[in-house]
C-alpha cells in the first residue's frame, strides 16, 4: 500500500510542473538576427530552474511572488546583485533584468522582454 501512494505522489507531481518556453530578440543589444530562448522549469519547493538552450546553462530562482497575473522569480548572489523575471501569465510574455551595483555605481542595462508559451 505503501508503494502504491508513493507512485500516486510522483506521478501527481509530474503532471504538476510547468514548463515556460521563452523567447526574445536580443535586437536591443545589438544584436537583431539573434534570438535568446530560454527554458523556465517549475520544481518542487517553490523553484524555477533556468536553462539557456543555446549555452545548456542551469540556474534556480525562488518563487517571490504568484498569483492568477504572474510569476515573480528572484536569484541572489553573494554579491550585491540579483536577476528577477516576471512571466505574465495572461498576455503570455516575460520580463528579466540582471541588477548589480558596486560602491560607486548602479547597473543600467536594458531590460530583456519577449514572449512564451506555457507547457
Amino acid at each position: 500500500m505503501r508503494y502504491i501512494i508513493l507512485a500516486l505522489l510522483f506521478s501527481f507531481n509530474s503532471f504538476s510542473q510547468e514548463k515556460f518556453i521563452c523567447t526574445a530578440s536580443l535586437e536591443i543589444y545589438n544584436r537583431p538576427d539573434e534570438v535568446q530562448v530560454t527554458m523556465y522549469e517549475r520544481m518542487p519547493n517553490n523553484i524555477f530552474k533556468r536553462t539557456d538552450t543555446k549555452s545548456e546553462a542551469v540556474s534556480f530562482f525562488n518563487v517571490l511572488k504568484e498569483n492568477n497575473e504572474f510569476i515573480c522569480l528572484v536569484r541572489t548572489y553573494e554579491y550585491p546583485s540579483l536577476f528577477i523575471v516576471f512571466l505574465y501569465k495572461k498576455e503570455k510574455t516575460f520580463y528579466e533584468q540582471y541588477v548589480w551595483s558596486d560602491e560607486k555605481e548602479f547597473d543600467d542595462s536594458l531590460p530583456l522582454r519577449g514572449t512564451f508559451i506555457k507547457i
